[in-house]
């Protein structure tokens, strides 16, 4: 299980939302941990992951 959460920061080209992955398991930050964890990208291929976090309200956005 990965803890996520969200931040917001500002760049040159505007806001940015910034999400951060920690694995429960080894208190690893993770870049790209799908990528990272599965070896590959395609369709669906992380509906199965699960992911704890606060429920604050980047977390109930449709887009999320």
């Amino acid at each position: 299980m990965w803890a996520i959460d969200a931040t917001g920061c500002f760049t040159d080209e505007g806001n940015a939302a910034l999400f951060v992955v920690v694995d429960h398991c080894t208190g690893e930050c993770l870049r790209k941990a799908i990528h990272f964890t599965k070896g590959r990208h395609e369709d669906k291929i992380a509906e199965a992951t699960k992911l704890r976090h606060d429920h604050d309200s980047q977390f109930i956005s449709h887009a999320f």
